[in-house]
């Protein structure tokens, strides 16, 4: 009992509670630093990817501009001429619906030809007609009865 106890092999001492969590979070640590580094390899595709389609984009729009501004130039130039027609076509219908107006068709006898109503007699820019109706005319001035 009170003898001498042989000596006993030393023993490790024993890890702390810190310790062991250190060796598991280096344990962990690989598996998370793995699962990061495919997140970045991820975004950086991504953020490449966007760049490039980016890229294309305003490539293609610097193209597209000039081609814009002379199809624009080309539209106005056509809308100029589409104004210019119209207006000719407008004053092509009056013309059209004077000469052959029936009240107008001896005024515009007159007009092209040399020939003068036998009925009428002209005093220097006056116009009398002797019938069933008087008219006087001077710059569009008429009297009917």
């Amino acid at each position: 009992m009170y003898a001498i106890k042989p000596p006993t092999p030393p023993q490790k001492p024993q890890q702390s509670p810190r310790r062991l969590r250190r060796r598991s979070q280096v344990r962990v640590r690989p598996r998370a630093h793995r699962h990061h580094r495919a997140i970045a390899l991820e975004t950086t595709a991504k953020i490449l990817t966007n760049f490039t389609l980016s890229a294309f984009a305003v490539a293609a729009l610097v193209q597209i501009v000039p081609n814009q501004r002379i199809v624009h130039d080309k539209w106005r130039e056509i809308e100029a001429e589409v104004n210019m027609t119209e207006a000719r076509v407008q004053q092509h219908q009056e013309e059209f619906s004077r000469y052959f107006d029936p009240q107008q068709a001896q005024n515009i006898m007159q007009e092209n030809g040399n020939r003068i109503d036998p009925a009428s007699v002209k005093l220097s820019g006056y116009t009398l007609t002797i019938g069933p109706q008087i008219n006087l005319n001077y710059q569009s001035l008429t009297m009917r009865n």
